[in-house]
């Protein structure tokens, strides 16, 4: 056999493998979706079609890019059959409950009245069965390629796919109630001590949460200092990223309402456990208060029902499953005391319940409040260290777990627990 033909059937066993291997992840793992452009006339006006063929395809490879880089969802785009110039919103405003897959995905624009505005869009689902971005208003339509890094064309061309990639998250079931409604919380509580909860870094509740700041469903990164104030494309494309609850939920199914509640611990007797900041251990005889949190002004919060569990240093409150996803009980403001410590003040939300059942698997609610002895000193050092080292990536159950320095009480010892010990490196705590 000569050379040539050799390397053909080489070639031709090679990519038969390469077929078989995608063939079984995309069966397996990935969930295709057909996407279509619904226009304005007045939108296009003036565009050469192959023009906007050629940028609307740039679009969707951008919007399936960022999907591609956590989630199994993928875009796929037909210039020739996804594209419709209509006077006429193709969607009927009567929502639907879309299949668990194989449905396709709409945007709908229009020219907007009020040019320079940056316009939100919402999502919905049709009972065409498509999942839809609806209500886009846009000045014009960019071809991506010919865009100037931290020019004004790219802004509003990167908030286009802000737009759709934050309503398509919300279509797949993620955000629901939306993250960005609780960037911004005051403790209206008047009892100490007061926390509120404030965009940025270093403020208690986003210091543990940061891998949102990248997540379209919280905000838009351009130019945004959370994430070091990109303007650059490629740049842009590099930092944006799904928070891990929305990797998780995005994977999990559309926004049904039953999908919905699937991605709940049970909330029925939520549990509060009150810990020892240094020993770990539960403190018997805390008390616990819990509030229903208003994340809108004046954001009046309502004294809930705390009752103890059978395990001391625990306490259980309800939480309705229904009213979850509603900005009117989404948000829980919990504070606990017990003698001989410092009180604390822990936020808590259903992007966190959500967390702990679809990326820790959790079924039971349990939020961990950590309270420091207001006697002696202790300093975290290296040997705190060690003890997380010697269990690390443990799990509750194996012999090599320490319940100590599970700090977050999850029953696996990881980077969170790393994050926790770490903000308090050779810092004086009491003992």
């Amino acid at each position: 056999m000569n050379l040539e033909l050799q390397f053909k059937k080489i070639f031709k066993m090679f990519f038969l493998v390469l077929l078989i291997a995608l063939s079984v992840s995309y069966s397996e793992d990935l969930q295709v979706h057909n996407l279509r452009f619904f226009l304005d006339p007045n939108l296009v006006s003036g565009m050469d079609f192959n023009d906007l063929k050629s940028n609307l395809s740039q679009y969707a490879e951008e919007i399936n890019n960022v999907f591609a880089k956590q989630t199994i969802r993928r875009i796929v785009f037909d210039p020739d059959t996804g594209i419709t110039i209509t006077e006429t919103k193709p969607y009927s405003d009567s929502y639907f409950s879309l299949p668990e897959q194989d449905y396709e995905l709409w945007v709908h624009a229009v020219l907007s009245d009020t040019p320079g505005t940056k316009s939100p869009g919402f999502a919905t689902a049709d009972i065409n069965g498509a999942g839809v971005v609806a209500g886009m208003k846009l000045d014009q339509l960019y071809n991506p390629s010919e865009l100037v890094d931290s020019s004004y064309e790219l802004e509003d061309y990167w908030w286009h796919i802000h737009v759709i990639v934050h309503e398509l998250g919300h279509v797949f079931g993620a955000g629901i109630s939306e993250y960005y409604n609780i960037a911004t919380v005051n403790d209206t509580t008047e009892i100490e001590p007061i926390v509120d909860i404030v965009l940025e870094p270093t403020n208690a509740y986003w210091n543990k949460r940061q891998d949102y700041f990248t997540d379209p469903l919280l905000t838009c990164i351009y130019n945004n200092s959370l994430v070091g104030s990109p303007t650059g494309l490629q740049e842009l494309r590099d930092i944006v990223a799904f928070a891990d609850v929305t990797v998780s939920v995005v994977n999990r199914g559309p926004r049904n309402w039953d999908s919905s509640l699937s991605t709940l611990p049970n909330l029925t007797e939520s549990k509060v456990e009150v810990r020892d900041a240094r020993t770990m251990s539960l403190i018997s005889d805390a008390n616990v208060r819990v509030w229903n949190g208003r994340s809108y002004p004046p954001y009046e919060h309502e004294e809930i029902s705390v009752m103890p569990d059978i395990n001391e240093g625990t306490y259980k409150f309800y939480w309705d499953c229904n009213n979850a996803f509603n900005t009117t009980g989404h948000l829980k403001l919990i504070k606990a005391f017990a003698p001989d410590y410092e009180a604390e003040t822990e936020w808590f939300s259903v992007f966190d319940a959500v967390t702990q059942k679809m990326v820790y698997g959790k079924d039971e609610l349990r939020i961990c409040v950590y309270l420091m002895p207001v006697a002696g000193t202790y300093l975290v050092n290296m040997h705190d260290f060690a003890m997380m080292a010697a269990a690390w990536k443990s799990e509750e159950g194996q012999e090599e777990f320490d319940g100590r320095i599970d700090l977050l009480a999850d029953g696996l010892i990881d980077w969170n627990d790393l994050e926790v010990l770490t903000s308090y490196w050779l810092i004086e705590l009491p003992n």
